[in-house]
């Protein structure tokens, strides 16, 4: 049989708690005397009609069809949506195109047409390349393995019950959770008390209170803003900061216990100091900042980086230091770092005075 040939993908959207879409993707890699079998491209219908799907690049791309709609004259909020779905599109990992051609500028119509069907057909492709390795694509050690984004705007991302349950089910991915008799082992959205074992860079890009602070607190780094608002008001109301929020103040320093108490918002110079590892001019410097960060650390050793994130995840356990260094030592993680080739890569690049090249 030899190595495994097939791999299938799956993608399960929800809105409201349902499900609304579901997406099931097999790949198959090449083989020496494999026949080559892929299925022919489906026939758009259209009020009855059937035409052919036209190729990629005869399709405009998402956003430069947004554009077009952007050349009427819409009202202002109508205007203010679209444009923040222009920007989405841009800056996303994936490359849309619609292939209706007689949809090409016309996303938003103001009247209805009753004739509309409720079909549509798009091309998707990632923007950029993507390693044919699946060690790299799952399970690979050193890599962004993902970029996660609220994305409720209007209520400031105020987290729903369904969204912090999606929010969980998503780090379950990268750091599954361990068998633990509370509520709520992860914390606040899954991720206030979650022990994770891979670097977490947190990007705030707006205002930042109750909650979304407790979650920003586990990060290993936390890039903020001038001028951010940022705090833990919950004793104002009534409850605590009791799902991490408050052991992990108290250890980036006592000077905040202040305002963990008063629930007053904790002033730029302390956050700048105690908080935030780096601090940009705007919001929208933040996530250029983040990704400045997440590949420097892709310029290390992965499995140096690994020991020294179990190590400070041990801290925050309140070992002591020889409890750390002894437990660590013992452990399957420190062991792959100095059986590992990167181990010997990093040492020989110190004897030839060059950088290292480690791999992934």
């Amino acid at each position: 049989m030899g190595r495994r040939s097939y791999s299938t993908r799956s993608v399960v959207a929800t809105q409201d708690g349902k499900p609304i879409f579901t997406l099931t993707a097999s790949f198959c890699l090449p083989e020496p005397k494999q026949p080559s079998v892929a299925r022919p491209v489906p026939l758009f219908e259209r009020n009855g009609k059937k035409f052919k799907i036209p190729d990629p690049e005869e399709c405009l791309l998402a956003e430069d069809q947004l554009a077009l709609v952007l050349q009427r004259d819409l009202p202002v909020k109508v205007k203010e949506y679209i444009e923040r779905v222009q920007t989405e599109r841009q800056e996303g990992a994936l490359e849309m195109r619609n292939c209706d051609r007689a949809e090409l500028g016309a996303i938003i119509s103001t009247s209805r047409d009753s004739q509309r069907q409720p079909h549509q057909a798009h091309w998707f492709r990632t923007r950029a390349q993507v390693r044919k390795d699946p060690a790299f694509q799952k399970t690979q050690e050193g890599v962004i393995r993902a970029i996660v984004r609220l994305a409720r705007e209007r209520q400031l991302n105020a987290l729903t019950p369904v969204m912090q349950e999606e929010l969980s089910s998503t780090f379950d991915c990268f750091a599954p959770t361990q068998e633990v008799k509370l509520s709520n082992p992860n914390g606040f959205g899954g991720v206030s008390a979650r022990a994770f074992k891979k670097p977490l860079i947190v990007a705030l890009n707006g205002h930042c209170l109750g909650g979304g602070a407790e979650m920003a607190m586990n990060g290993d780094m936390i890039i903020g803003f001038d001028g951010i608002v940022f705090g833990f008001p919950e004793v104002k109301r009534g409850v605590t900061a009791r799902l991490g929020g408050i052991s992990a103040l108290y250890r980036a320093s006592p000077t905040l216990v202040p305002y963990l108490l008063s629930g007053i918002t904790i002033p730029q110079p302390l956050l700048s100091t105690h908080i935030f590892s780096s601090t940009v001019p705007t919001a929208a410097d933040v996530f250029p900042e983040a990704l400045k960060w997440a590949h420097a650390l892709l310029q290390a050793s992965p499995d140096a980086v690994m020991v020294t994130k179990e190590q400070l995840q041990l801290a925050k356990s309140g070992l002591g230091d020889r409890e750390i260094v002894v437990q660590s030592a013992a452990g399957a993680v420190q062991r792959s770092l100095y059986e590992g080739e990167n181990f010997e890569e990093g040492l020989r690049a110190f004897r030839e005075k060059r950088d290292p090249k480690c791999s992934l």
